[in-house]
């Protein structure tokens, strides 16, 4: 066994046993988990989400919300569309696909590859569909927004269970005064 699957299952054991003390006894421990993302699990058991939801409604805005909302963000759409093919290219056959979200969370455009985007759609990771933390539990999208920084979530350290087959970055997108302008995600499985 390689040095880099070892220290995978490494990571999924903690992860495993972080969710142990946390769903189970309440108590969260930094030694096993990103502390960013247990900041998460406390706002999202804060807000009374269910981590073992079998599957939460999917909220995806209506045609005509999605088109305002792509209206509203054009400049950011026209900016990153060029980088997200550019970034698609890099990751191309990967089983992942590049997204932009808006500030919101509402998710704007989608690249990647089809099979995994086919998949993706079962847990609405797909334009018009809202990624924000409050609905979403602990994901890269949502937890970048909130902590207005680059964020990681591998698999388990997703709030939601059934979001646990995604692995996950994004990066906040801000503009020339440091306003934020939305995220930037990869996810893959």
């Amino acid at each position: 066994m390689c040095h880099l699957e070892v220290a995978a299952q490494e990571h999924c054991r903690r992860i495993r046993e972080a969710r142990k003390l946390f769903f189970d006894g309440g108590r969260a421990s930094a030694d096993l988990l990103d502390t960013t993302v247990l900041r998460s699990w406390k706002r999202c058991r804060d807000w009374g989400l269910d981590p073992q939801l079998a599957r939460i409604e999917v909220d995806m805005a209506r045609t005509a919300v999605l088109n305002e909302q792509l209206e509203r963000n054009r400049n950011l759409l026209a900016c990153s569309r060029a980088v997200m093919e550019h970034v698609f290219e890099h990751i191309r056959d990967s089983d992942s696909m590049v997204l932009l979200a808006d500030v919101n969370g509402m998710l704007l455009h989608a690249v990647g590859d089809a099979e995994f985007m086919g998949r993706a759609v079962r847990v609405a990771l797909q334009p018009g569909a809202s990624w924000e933390e409050q609905l979403r539990g602990t994901n890269a999208i949502g937890t970048a927004l909130i902590e207005e920084r680059p964020v990681e979530v591998y698999g388990a350290e997703h709030f939601l269970e059934h979001n646990s087959i995604l692995t996950c970055s994004a990066a906040p997108l801000l503009d020339a005064q440091g306003r934020l302008l939305g995220v930037l995600d990869i996810s893959g499985d």
